[in-house]
């Protein structure tokens, strides 16, 4: 390669005007294939596409519906009710199941839900409606069904009495680190709570709150009293 180069030199100084540029570098593709997007440098075949990024999450939070939520206090076959959603027992030791309504019309119906958490915010407790007393006087666990009622005129003994997904089941020692937070993003069967609402066009989710236990007979009033409610939910738009 040297002598060629010499040779060359030689007949080019011999010339006027002669210039030679010499260079050991390889000589870029002036078609520039390898800068084509998805294929390989040397233009032999195609990279794989770099994965899409999802979508960053989002929060909804969701107050309770007042004029929409209450509680039916039973009375052997009789159903008084309330506009408070308290579930427990009364004085009287009759049992009362709380009514929750959350308008989920805000929520995209496209939505892809990760999380669905109930928060305790200004609640009153009567009594003692814990878990922590001995096996009797214990009101059992704080159980949440999704029973979709309607509007608060419509609740009545079959919303009260009705078979139902189980949401939650949380055992309340004491009512001290709040707020209670409650997750409801799955029943009992593994069903996505509100992804199944969105899908089905629904504007209303809805749940009945009561104690394992109906009443503990000790004539004394242990309720909770969940009015102020907030549903926060966490979701991802599909791209």
């Amino acid at each position: 390669m040297h002598k060629i180069i010499l040779v060359l030199l030689a007949i080019c100084m011999a010339m006027t005007g002669c210039i030679i540029v010499y260079t050991d570098k390889p000589v870029l593709n002036d078609n520039k294939t390898a800068d084509r997007p998805g294929q390989s440098p040397d233009g032999t075949g195609y990279v794989q596409d770099l994965p899409v990024q999802s979508q960053s999450e989002q929060t909804a939070t969701l107050n309770m519906l007042s004029g929409e939520s209450g509680s039916l206090v039973k009375s052997a076959a009789t159903y008084m009710k309330s506009n408070m959603a308290c579930t427990g027992d009364t004085d009287a030791n009759f049992a009362s199941r709380a009514f929750l309504s959350f308008d989920i019309t805000s929520l995209p119906k496209s939505a892809l839900v990760s999380e669905a958490i109930l928060y305790l915010g200004n609640f009153t407790v009567i009594g003692s409606p814990t878990y922590s007393k001995s096996n009797w006087g214990n009101m059992g666990a704080l159980e949440l069904y999704q029973v979709q009622y309607g509007s608060s005129g419509d609740i009545g003994r079959v919303d009260y009495e009705s078979t139902a997904p189980l949401v939650s089941s949380v055992k309340l020692a004491n009512f001290t680190g709040m707020p209670l937070r409650i997750d409801v993003t799955q029943d009992n069967s593994g069903n996505n709570v509100i992804q199944q609402l969105l899908s089905q066009g629904v504007a209303r989710c809805q749940f009945r709150a009561q104690f394992f236990t109906s009443t503990n007979w000790d004539s004394k009033a242990d309720l909770i009293c969940l009015d102020g409610m907030v549903l926060k939910i966490k979701y991802t738009m599909p791209k």
